[in-house]
């Protein structure tokens, strides 16, 4: 089974909460 990729994507400033998505 393909295991699901994790993207991450965060501010630059660093401040921002990060926010993830789950792509199957």
């Amino acid at each position: 089974m393909p295991m699901p990729r994790l993207k991450i994507k965060c501010c630059s400033e660093g401040t921002a909460p990060v926010s993830i998505e789950i792509t199957n």
